[in-house]
């Protein structure tokens, strides 16, 4: 791992994912809750007029408002969701056909998972997650293949993304993509150099976004991976050490 290049003198655009990055991966959503110490850094650095931050994540803006401080830009559902200080809430509306096709994948899909068997459905709005930490893997195996056929039959692919994570499936509208949310903050904040801290496949358009605005990418992951990502921090614990540092 090589040393990031940004300090507590730099005017930075400070972006970050929650799961696997704020938080450590839990075996159910609800219990991913930040580190002890990263809200009040947190605090402290939408404070300064040094930096701008943004929390950029796969979960809804009310799931993120529980644990993040106001303050920060809120960027939810992979930007089909905002909050933004000062301005409000603001979410893509999805036409009439396209809820009705999501609802449907949403149903189907429940009706053919095993009963308590590990899994959770998530339904976000616009998007549909599909959890399986505490999945047995042969049931997880069948039922992530019968996923990808729903998806095919009922989601046209110019208009849905189908993403897997850690342990999830995700199916979102193709407009809500968090390298367009990070764009769209870049254009916003030009004199802070974007830094975006992210694990997961999710966030690989971000990493590819920040590298074209000239910023910072980093992948926290303990093991380095193929990434669009430029740098790497090993886990949460050392994300928490380093917006500390610029905390000052």
């Amino acid at each position: 791992m090589i040393e990031l290049p940004v300090g507590p003198d730099d005017r930075l655009a400070l972006l970050l994912d929650y799961d696997g990055t704020l938080a450590p991966i839990a075996p159910r959503p609800q219990d991913a809750v930040p580190l002890p110490g990263v809200t009040d850094i947190l605090r402290r650095l939408t404070l300064s007029s040094r930096y701008r931050v943004a929390v950029v994540s796969g979960r809804p803006v009310a799931q993120l408002s529980r644990w993040i401080p106001a303050g920060p830009v809120l960027v939810g559902i992979h930007g089909a969701e905002w909050l933004l200080p000062g301005v409000g809430r603001r979410c893509l509306k999805l036409p009439p056909q396209a809820r009705a096709s999501l609802e449907a994948f949403s149903r189907r899909l429940r009706e053919m998972l095993p009963p308590e068997s590990g899994f959770l459905l998530e339904h976000k709005m616009v998007a549909v997650a599909l959890h399986y930490r505490l999945a047995a893997a042969r049931d997880a195996a069948a039922v992530l293949r019968r996923a990808r056929e729903l998806a095919v039959e009922l989601l046209p692919p110019a208009d849905w993304a189908v993403v897997e994570g850690h342990k999830v499936l995700e199916v979102r509208p193709r407009q809500a993509d968090k390298g367009a949310a990070v764009r769209w903050l870049c254009s916003e904040w030009p004199a802070f150099t974007p830094v975006y801290f992210g694990d997961d496949a999710t966030d690989e358009d971000a990493f590819a976004a920040v590298n074209e605005a000239g910023g910072v990418s980093v992948l926290v992951a303990k093991r380095p991976r193929p990434t669009a990502a430029r740098y790497r921090l090993k886990d949460p614990a050392a994300v928490a050490r380093c917006l500390a540092r610029l905390a000052g």
